[in-house]
């Protein structure tokens, strides 16, 4: 079985004896990783992690200038530095799996997606990184739907699930919907995780698939109408929400909107005037200002559903919480409205400053039903939605454009227009 599909509509494949045969005769490991090609990206990294060193990951798509901003006047010739290989030769596929399990060593930096601002770098240790994988015998067949960026974190979480149980991964990053379509079901993929802005835009209509088992989701809260599309969409696969960032990895994971506490982290989070904060022990390094304390102040509002067991469900971000003529709105909430009851393939609401309600409303939409005109959806939202909270513009676009999403296939929070 192959480990890489890189590019399945081409059927390019990377076999675990070319990975070894790679690994084996790198003399020198890499800095940095910046590159576009996804098979380059996954064999820097395991290289690394094999190392114990520490690797800056970069987006291959950055520009110079976006470089500079991110990592100072370190670009160029810098980001091609390299170390001596430290590792031995690795002896074959069993020997690669068993040691980048115990490989608990070295450090790697990420950016932050800057979905709602300027990245920041973070350093994770490997062992912060694999917290929430799991290794188990009945996994060794799974077949992985690789829809992140490689170089986000939840890319490289997907990774070190998929290579500690010696999985296959296909690339669905970057295809189009027809294409995710029969590369799903050709090469049998039982594990996708995926936000859930690629998985609304990508995979919740069209054929049913039967071979998917195990649908993750994390980045953004996900909304009970398109996990009702999915389950039509994949009848035998079980759901699995995830609470995870940059900052501090995986956290929470449920089969429900509610995120039960599990009884070793209790200690290690709260919630304080409606905000979620995590003890900084949890957290990667970064600098930041959000520290209460020992807490780290997350940004987002939770509800408690529970107190025994300790259940909390996450309403939205702080800084989406917008200002409406002295009325508090949630746009999140908002959008969420819109996907249940207009038949939306995508939308987005952000807020424009207004000298007399402080804040307007205003949404993007790509309609499903081509004949609704604006009428119809202020009508049909006056029904489920306060007045306030309806958007003042509704701007109609035919297809999401790339400015649309941030690189890891989240909803683009920082575009106003």
């Amino acid at each position: 079985m192959s480990l890489f599909y890189v590019d399945p509509l081409k059927d390019k494949r990377i076999t675990w004896e070319e990975l070894i045969n790679d690994l084996n005769n790198k003399a020198e490991v890499e800095k940095y990783c910046y590159n576009t090609d996804f098979y380059e990206i996954f064999k820097i990294f395991i290289a690394s992690l094999l190392n114990e060193g520490t690797l800056t990951v970069l987006d291959g798509e950055l520009t110079t200038q976006e470089i500079k901003n991110l990592i100072g006047e370190k670009s160029g010739e810098e980001i091609n530095e390299k170390e001596a290989r430290k590792y031995s030769e690795i002896k074959d596929k069993e020997d690669l799996i068993e040691r980048t399990r115990k490989t608990k060593g070295g450090q790697i930096v990420l950016f932050t997606s800057g979905t709602t601002g300027k990245p920041k770098a973070v350093k994770h240790t490997v062992e912060n990184l694999s917290r929430a994988a799991i290794i188990k015998e009945h996994m060794q067949a799974d077949v992985w739907g690789f829809a992140y960026h490689p170089t986000h974190i939840a890319g490289i979480q997907v990774l070190l699930q998929a290579l500690y149980n010696g999985n296959t991964i296909v690339r669905l990053f970057g295809l189009s919907t027809n294409e995710i379509e029969s590369v799903l079901t050709e090469n049998r993929v039982t594990n996708i995780s995926a936000t859930p802005t690629f998985l609304r835009l990508f995979l919740s209509n069209g054929q049913q698939i039967s071979t998917v088992r195990r649908i993750t989701s994390g980045g953004e809260k996900m909304d009970p109408s398109l996990m009702e599309r999915l389950e039509k969409k994949f009848p035998n696969a079980k759901f699995r929400n995830i609470y995870a960032t940059t900052e501090f990895g995986t956290l929470f994971k449920s089969s429900t909107e509610g995120f039960q506490i599990e009884d070793e982290l209790k200690e290690w989070v709260r919630v304080e005037e409606g905000e979620l904060l995590v003890h900084r022990s949890l957290l990667g390094e970064f600098e930041t200002s959000l520290l209460s304390g020992e807490w780290y102040k997350t940004g987002d509002i939770v509800e408690i559903l529970h107190q025994n067991p300790f259940t909390i469900k996450i309403v939205g971000r702080k800084n989406e919480m917008v200002n409406v003529g002295g009325m508090k709105v949630n746009i999140t909430e908002v959008e969420e409205v819109i996907r249940k009851v207009c038949d939306v393939n995508y939308v987005r609401v952000y807020a424009k400053q207004n000298s007399v309600t402080g804040n307007i409303l205003c949404c993007e939409l790509s309609l499903n039903s081509k004949s609704k005109k604006e009428s119809d959806i202020r009508s049909t939202l006056s029904k489920h939605l306060q007045e306030y909270k309806i958007p003042r513009i509704i701007k109609f676009i035919e297809a999401v454009d790339k400015s649309d999403l941030t690189r890891t296939m989240k909803i683009n929070r920082v575009k106003t227009s």
